[in-house]
C-alpha cells in the first residue's frame, strides 16, 4: 500500500513539473492571469516555465506577481491571430507609495513570438508610488524573441509608469537575442521606460522595414544591429526635456515628427562620451515651429552627425547644427550628408556674443548629390559653413550662404567635388562671406553670385578646368552690389566676332568669362586666371579683354608671377584700366599665333560618303603649330578604334581632310586624335558614315538629360527631308519639325525650354516611314 502511494505521488510530481501548453480561452474585454477558467486546460494558469498562447483580443490583469518585487517566470510567451493583448499590472492601493519592480521573465530561445498582425501591449497601471513592470529577455544564454507584429510599452494612472523591455542581465551573464522583422514594431508610449541593452552584447537586431518609435517626451535608443533600411520614429516630444540619447554609432533611417513640441528641443544627447552618430535617410517633418538642434550633452565639444542617405527637411522645420538645446549656449556641430538633400525649411547655425564655433555641412558623398532648398529660410545664420568633400554636388535650386559678418567663418570650403549650378539654381554668397580653396578637383561648375562690397574671387570652372575670375575694389562699392561671374569653355570668336583693339593680334579660341554687374555702379579692377589649359606662351603679352558690343577691347594687365609648364606659362593678370561696364571677358595678345597660340582648337569634324570612299574632313578655328599632329582613326563597333591616316598641323592652313578606300556596309565611325604642339592629347566626336542601306538613320542626343536645350546629330548616307516629333511617356505630341538633312553628319539644336519637366521620346521619319526613336530628360 505504502509502495503504490508513493509512485503515485512521483507520478503527479513528474507530470506537475512538465511545462504545459496553455491557451487563452477567455472571453474578450477583461480578465485574470490567475483564473483557471481562462485557460485551456482549465486546471492552472501558465506559470513556472509553461507555455502561453494568446490569440483573443483581451486585457488580462497579470494578478500573479504581487509584491514588491516578483517574476512571472514563462518558457514561452506567443501572441497570434492578428490579436492585441494588453498585460497590465498595478500598484496596489494596500502597498505604500515605493518603487516596485515586476517582471513576465521568457527563458527560452525565441520564446518570445509575436505574429504579424498581433499586438502585445505591456501596461503600468499606478495607483500609487513606481510600478517597473518588466518585458525580461535575460532568463538564459540566448533567450530572445521574434517579433513581427506589434511590442506596446505604456504607462497609466497617476503614478509613475516604467514599462519597458529588459535585454540586458546587469551581472553580465546572459544576454538576449531579440529579432525585430520586417513587419515588427517596438513602441514606447507617455509614461513608459526605455529599452534597457548594454554594447559588450548582441540584444537587439532590428531588420530592414522594422520600426522603433519613442511616442512620448523623451527616450533612449538602445544598441543593437540596426539595419540600414530599419526605421527609427520620435513623435511624441513635448519640450527640453524631449531629446534622445542614442547609445551607439551607427542606425537606419530617422523621422522626426513632433506636432505638440513646445520648446526648441535637442536630437541627440551623448551616453558615454558618444559625440558622433550615423544615420541612414533622415526625414525632418515637423518640430512645431520650434527648433531641432545638434547637441552632445552638457558638453561644448563640437558634435557630429553623419547622413548616410537623403536628408528631407519639410516646410516650418528648422534645423540647427548647433550643439545646444537654447541658442544662448552654442557651440559648434558638423553634419555629414552623404545623400541628396531636400529641404523645404531651414538649416541653420547661431552665433552667440564672444562664441564664434564653426558650425558646417559638409556634402561628402560617393556620387553627386542633388541639392533642392525651397525653404523661405533655407540656409540662415552667420556661421554656416558648407564643406564641398567628395564627389560634388548639383543645385536644383537656388541657394545662398550666409558666412559670418564679424569674423572670417568661410561659408564654401571646397576641398573636392565640384558644384553644377545653372542661371535658375544659382549659388550666392551675401556681403562679408568668404571661401577657401578652389582647384582643379573642386569649384563652382556653372555661374555664382557674390553679394556685397568684398574684393572677390569667383572659384569658377568647366570640366577639370579650375578658371577663377575677380573683381578688385575701386570706388563706388556698397554692401548691396552684386555681381555674378561663370567661365564658359567655348570660342568667344564664335559668339561675339573676331574684331579686335587697335594693335592686337587675336583672342582666346578656347574660353571666356562672363562677369554681369546685376546692381550697384562700383567700378572695378578685373583679375582672370591664365591656366595651362589657356594655351598661352607669354604672359607678360597676354591682356584681359572685354567684349564692348563692337570688338575685343585691350584692358591692359599685370601679372602676380608667372609659374612655368613649358611651353606654356600661366599665372593671374589683371586689368590696368579701372571698368564700369563688365560682360563678356577672355584673354587676347599682341603677339602672333605661333608666338602665342591661345591654342589650336577643332571646329568642326565630318565625314561623307562619295561612290568609293569616304571623305574625313575638319576645320580649326585657326592655323596651328607644324608640330600639331592628328591622326583619323576608324570603327565598326564604336568602342576598338585604329589608326588609317597621319596628318602634321600647319601654320598656314585652317582646313584638313583624308580620304578612306576601305570601308565596309553597314555603319562605320570616324573620330579624330589630336596631339597639340605641347604634347597634349585629345579626341574629336565621332561622326557616322552609313553604307549599303539608305534608309539607315543614326541618331544621337546630347545631353540626355536636358535644362534648355541639347544638340541633336544625325547621320545617313544620302541628303533627305526627315520628320521628328517629340511626344511624353503618354503619347501626347509636343514639337513636331521637318528639317533637311544632307549625306553624313549633321547636327542642330534642339529647344526644349518650353516642354515641362518629364521624360520624353524623340522620334525621327524619313519618307519611307522609317523610324529611329530615342529618350531624353527634361529637368
Amino acid at each position: 500500500m505504502k509502495r503504490f502511494f508513493f509512485l503515485v505521488f512521483l507520478s503527479a510530481f513528474y507530470f506537475s513539473s512538465q511545462a504545459t501548453v496553455y491557451t487563452w480561452t477567455g472571453l474578450a474585454g477583461d480578465g485574470l492571469w490567475s483564473s483557471f477558467n481562462n485557460w485551456s486546460p482549465n486546471t492552472g494558469y501558465p506559470n513556472q516555465a509553461d507555455n502561453a498562447i494568446i490569440g483573443t483580443n483581451v486585457n488580462i490583469l497579470v494578478d500573479v506577481t504581487t509584491g514588491a518585487s516578483a517574476n512571472l517566470l514563462l518558457k514561452s510567451l506567443t501572441i497570434n491571430g492578428n490579436a492585441t493583448v494588453v498585460l497590465s499590472n498595478s500598484t496596489s492601493p494596500v502597498l505604500p507609495a515605493i518603487s516596485i519592480t515586476r517582471r513576465i521573465k521568457i527563458n527560452t530561445v525565441a520564446g518570445l513570438i509575436i505574429t504579424n498582425g498581433s499586438t502585445l501591449v505591456f501596461d503600468a497601471i499606478n495607483a500609487t508610488g513606481t510600478l517597473n513592470w518588466i518585458l525580461d529577455l535575460t532568463g538564459g544564454v540566448g533567450i530572445g524573441g521574434d517579433i513581427s507584429g506589434n511590442l506596446y510599452f505604456k504607462g497609466t494612472g497617476v503614478g509613475n509608469g516604467n514599462a519597458y523591455l529588459d535585454l540586458y542581465n546587469t551581472a553580465g551573464t546572459f544576454y538576449a537575442n531579440c529579432i525585430v522583422k520586417s513587419t515588427g514594431v517596438i513602441k514606447y508610449f507617455t509614461d513608459s521606460g526605455n529599452t534597457n541593452s548594454d554594447p559588450s552584447g548582441t540584444y537587439l537586431t532590428m531588420q530592414s522595414g522594422s520600426i522603433y518609435e519613442i511616442n512620448k517626451n523623451g527616450g533612449s535608443l538602445p544598441q543593437g544591429s540596426w539595419d540600414a533600411n530599419s526605421n527609427i520614429y520620435i513623435t511624441g516630444a513635448t519640450d527640453n526635456n524631449g531629446s534622445i540619447a542614442f547609445s551607439q554609432f551607427s542606425y537606419g533611417n530617422f523621422y522626426w515628427n513632433t506636432p505638440s513640441l513646445t520648446t526648441n528641443i535637442a536630437m541627440i544627447s551623448a551616453l558615454s562620451g558618444l559625440q558622433t552618430i550615423s544615420l541612414n535617410n533622415v526625414y525632418l517633418v515637423t518640430a512645431n515651429n520650434f527648433e531641432l538642434r545638434l547637441k552632445t550633452g552638457v558638453s561644448a565639444t563640437v558634435y557630429d552627425c553623419t547622413v548616410r542617405g537623403k536628408l528631407d527637411i519639410q516646410a516650418g522645420f528648422t534645423f540647427a547644427i548647433t550643439s545646444s538645446t537654447v541658442t544662448t549656449a552654442a557651440a559648434a556641430g558638423i553634419l555629414h550628408v552623404k545623400g541628396n538633400i531636400t529641404n523645404a525649411g531651414t538649416i541653420k547655425s547661431d552665433a552667440v556674443a564672444g562664441n564664434t564655433p564653426t558650425s558646417q555641412l559638409e556634402l561628402n558623398g560617393t556620387g553627386n548629390q542633388n541639392i533642392t532648398f525651397t525653404g523661405s529660410g533655407n540656409l540662415s545664420g552667420t556661421i554656416m559653413s558648407v564643406i564641398m568633400n567628395g564627389s560634388g554636388a548639383t543645385l536644383l535650386s537656388p541657394i545662398t550662404l550666409p558666412g559670418n559678418q564679424t569674423s572670417v567663418i568661410y561659408a564654401l570650403q571646397l576641398l573636392s567635388g565640384k558644384i553644377t549650378t545653372s542661371s535658375v539654381n544659382l549659388l550666392t554668397l551675401i556681403d562679408n562671406a568668404q571661401y577657401t580653396g578652389g582647384s582643379n578637383n573642386s569649384f563652382v561648375w556653372g555661374p555664382m553670385k557674390k553679394i556685397g562690397d568684398d574684393n572677390f574671387i569667383f572659384p569658377v570652372g568647366k570640366g577639370s578646368i579650375y578658371a577663377p575670375i575677380g573683381i578688385v575694389n575701386v570706388s563706388g562699392e556698397a554692401a548691396t552690389d552684386q555681381f555674378t561671374a561663370e567661365y564658359l569653355r567655348t570660342n568667344p570668336q564664335s559668339v561675339h566676332g573676331i574684331l579686335y583693339d587697335v594693335g592686337m593680334d587675336h583672342v582666346s579660341f578656347v574660353e571666356y568669362w562672363t562677369l554681369n554687374q546685376n546692381l550697384g555702379s562700383a567700378v572695378k579692377k578685373i583679375s582672370e586666371y591664365v591656366s595651362q589649359y589657356s594655351f598661352c606662351k607669354n604672359l607678360a603679352k597676354t591682356y584681359v579683354s572685354r567684349w564692348n558690343g563692337s570688338l575685343w577691347t585691350n584692358e591692359g594687365s599685370t601679372n602676380g608671377g608667372i609659374t612655368l609648364f613649358p611651353p606654356l606659362e600661366t599665372g593671374t593678370i589683371t586689368s590696368v584700366n579701372n571698368l564700369s561696364a563688365f560682360g563678356d571677358f577672355t584673354l587676347i595678345t599682341d603677339l602672333l599665333e605661333i608666338q602665342n597660340p591661345l591654342p589650336i582648337f577643332l571646329k568642326d569634324v565630318n565625314a561623307v560618303k562619295n561612290n568609293n570612299d569616304v571623305l574625313v574632313t575638319w576645320e580649326l578655328t585657326a592655323c596651328c603649330s607644324k608640330d600639331a599632329k592628328f591622326e583619323v582613326e576608324r570603327s565598326i563597333d564604336k568602342n576598338t578604334f585604329t589608326t588609317i591616316a597621319t596628318v602634321n598641323g600647319s601654320e598656314t592652313n585652317r582646313f584638313y581632310s583624308v580620304k578612306d578606300y576601305s570601308v565596309n556596309k553597314g555603319i562605320t565611325y570616324y573620330r579624330l586624335k589630336i596631339t597639340d604642339y605641347d604634347g597634349k592629347t585629345f579626341f574629336s566626336k565621332i561622326v557616322v558614315i552609313i553604307k549599303g542601306n539608305d534608309d539607315l538613320i543614326m541618331i544621337t542626343i546630347s545631353p540626355s538629360i536636358i535644362q534648355s536645350s541639347a544638340i541633336l546629330n544625325i547621320a545617313l548616307s544620302r541628303k533627305d527631308f526627315l520628320e521628328f516629333a517629340i511626344t511624353d511617356m503618354s503619347g501626347k505630341a509636343w514639337i513636331k519639325k521637318q528639317i533637311k538633312v544632307e549625306a553624313g553628319n549633321n547636327s542642330t539644336e534642339l529647344s526644349v525650354d518650353k516642354l515641362p519637366a518629364g521624360v520624353y521620346q524623340l522620334s525621327i521619319f524619313n519618307k519611307n516611314g522609317i523610324m529611329k526613336t530615342i529618350r531624353f530628360v527634361k529637368q
